[in-house]
């Protein structure tokens, strides 16, 4: 037998005697207890000694910590601050139609919002009102301002991921030129042909000077794969019309008609992580496109919508008052002015008439009826367009005012003028709206006082039988038009002040005539060195003021409202429309968290 067999049965013979397993748990157990008794028992009393050491001990740990806990909340400031925090639905609200998504034909300011998130432009403005590149990484003007060339950033993309070149700024501009794309500022860009030099560069070519040229490259860029097999007449009814596909910060998703309580349309939109500027903070924005102006305050109060835009003054004062949300009032490129109709039928064709209004209107007791004070516009141009320091500006003067009414053959006769058996009477027309009612309520009480038989009249713009286009504007179907004109980053008013322009179509509502005006307002826009600018629209102020086609008001402003735990534009940013304030939504946030401050 092998040895490891002989041992393997050794083993199997092995046998433990009885009580052994017992005896030794014993002698454990017994151990156990005898050190137990010796280090924990018999030390309880040495314990019993020492015991107020040890509270003084756990007391003055507690000290620490309490110092600790103190120091941590006084002193976090100076190392946390509060930020923007990322994720999250920011929903915004404002009064208007949509009817189509197609950027190219945004009418309504709730179209343009919608434009301006979805869609990029090659220019854009800074927060401090001036031009900056968006798609384009730089531009430069040629030939004494006659070419103008943009170079596209490196890589920017569509949101179906295709790369957007040169191609899509070339297609945008023919459809701009088509007729039958009826695009509605098609005029303005006849005069201009545009050539592709390579993938990431084109060239803008005029036929002559024209210095605010820049400013029209803020169109938004349509893309060329989605569109060119679409005829330029049906652009209108395409499907992109419903389902755009664009560059811009936003990616749309989904447009809701929303019957129920306040009607309204929303559209939803997803944010663009390949976004050029950098990916916004917010997950989603949704745009909440009101009916009615008094359904936005509800939204905001009701917490269905972060933010309201465009709101009335009077409900702006409201919401300002109002805890947990912040309010910002912005000054725009625009303003509204009393214009007069120098060529209609009426008594306005009279200078004299005019210069009466012109001196015997306290512009600044008219507006003061707004429920919040705005900067007084009395000229066709912003201080930001120009200096006006020096320009002689006429000062209310009511004895002015009634000397030039007695000029004209207009006598005072019972608290009203004659002449010829005939009153004095103007025909005062407006939209329909809180804020120009307050003014044009006082404006005819003053032109009362001064003898004037004041008739005025409201159009209101949601009436589909009431077309203030068809009706008002291009009829010229008025005395005196309370109007807001967009005056835009640059000087050149020229659609608004020339002759030319004094036609059915044109913008020119005053039929303001004037040699003088025509000449530095052409002229002027020709010219590319600022100083020589400026001197030809000092010209034409100082020209416009003798003339008195109209009378300045105010300069228009932003109205909007957000709740206080989300945050929007700087309060630092100059606007010069309202939808301006779109261009930094990529950092705009609806929750806020502490982080620590970098060194």
């Amino acid at each position: 037998m092998a040895e490891s067999e002989k041992k393997w049965n050794k083993f199997q013979r092995l046998r433990v005697k009885p009580g052994r397993f017992s005896e030794r748990a014993k002698k454990a157990e017994s151990a156990t207890v005898k050190h137990a008794r010796r280090f924990v028992i018999d030390r309880i009393h040495s314990a019993r000694e020492v015991r107020r050491n040890i509270a003084l001990w756990l007391m003055g740990m507690g000290v620490l910590i309490a110092v600790a806990a103190v120091q941590f909340f006084l002193f976090q400031s100076s190392y946390t601050t509060v930020a923007s925090g990322n994720g999250g639905t920011y929903a915004e609200a404002m009064q208007g139609n949509i009817t189509t998504l197609n950027p190219l034909y945004a009418a309504t300011e709730s179209e343009r919002a919608v434009s301006r998130l979805l869609f990029s432009s090659l220019l854009t403005y800074d927060k401090t009102g001036q031009l900056r590149g968006d798609l384009a990484e730089r531009y430069s003007v040629l030939e004494g301002g006659k070419r103008y060339r943009v170079t596209l950033k490196p890589v920017v993309l569509w949101h179906d991921g295709k790369r957007l070149t040169s191609d899509d700024v070339v297609f945008t501009v023919k459809l701009l030129k088509d007729p039958m794309a009826n695009v509605a500022y098609r005029a303005s860009w006849n005069d201009v042909d545009v050539k592709k030099i390579d993938d990431r560069t084109v060239d803008f070519v005029l036929p002559t000077s024209y210095a605010p040229f820049p400013h029209a490259l803020t169109f938004p860029v349509v893309p060329k794969h989605l569109l060119a097999g679409v005829a330029p007449a049906n652009l209108r009814e395409s499907s992109f019309t419903s389902h755009p596909i664009g560059s811009g910060p936003f990616s749309f998703r989904l447009s809701q008609n929303v019957q129920t309580g306040d009607e309204r349309t929303v559209v939803h939109m997803n944010k663009n992580q390949s976004y050029y500027d950098g990916a916004p903070k917010v997950d989603r924005f949704q745009l909440h496109s009101y009916k009615k102006s008094d359904s936005l305050v509800r939204a905001l109060r009701s917490h269905a919508v972060n933010a309201v835009s465009g709101v009335s003054l009077a409900e702006y004062k409201q919401l300002k008052n109002e805890p947990d949300t912040t309010t910002e009032l912005r000054p725009v490129s625009a303003g509204v002015f009393a214009l007069f109709n120098t060529h209609g039928t009426g008594p306005l064709n009279d200078i004299r008439i005019r210069k009466a209004l012109q001196v015997g209107t306290d512009v600044r007791k008219a507006i003061n009826a707004l429920p919040v004070e705005l900067p007084v516009l009395d000229t066709p141009l912003l201080d930001s367009h120009v200096s006006l320091t020096g320009i002689d500006k006429p000062k209310y003067d009511e004895k002015r005012a009634a000397t030039l009414l007695d000029e004209a053959g207009w006598k005072l006769k019972d608290g009203e003028r004659f002449k010829d058996k005939e009153p004095l009477s103007i025909r005062l027309v407006g939209i329909k709206d809180a804020d120009y009612e307050l003014v044009i309520a006082n404006l005819a009480k003053q032109w009362r006082g001064l003898g004037v038989r004041v008739e005025t009249k409201l159009i209101d713009t949601n009436d589909p039988s009431q077309n203030i286009a068809n009706s008002v504007l291009q009829p010229r179907d008025f005395d005196v038009l309370v109007h807001e004109l967009t005056l835009g980053a640059d000087p050149d008013v020229y659609a608004y002040w020339h002759s030319s322009q004094a036609v059915q179509k044109g913008l020119n509502f005053s039929n303001y005539n004037s040699g003088v005006s025509d000449d530095t307002l052409a002229s002027a826009r020709t010219r590319i060195e600022s100083e020589l600018r400026e001197a030809k629209y000092r010209s034409f102020v100082s020209q416009w003021l003798k003339d008195a086609p109209a009378l300045g008001l105010y300069q228009s402003s932003a109205t909007y409202a957000h709740t206080s735990s989300s945050s929007a534009f700087d309060k630092n940013e100059q606007f010069i429309t309202p939808t301006d304030r779109f261009d930094s939504v990529n950092r705009w946030s609806v929750q806020q968290e502490a982080v620590y401050k970098t060194p």
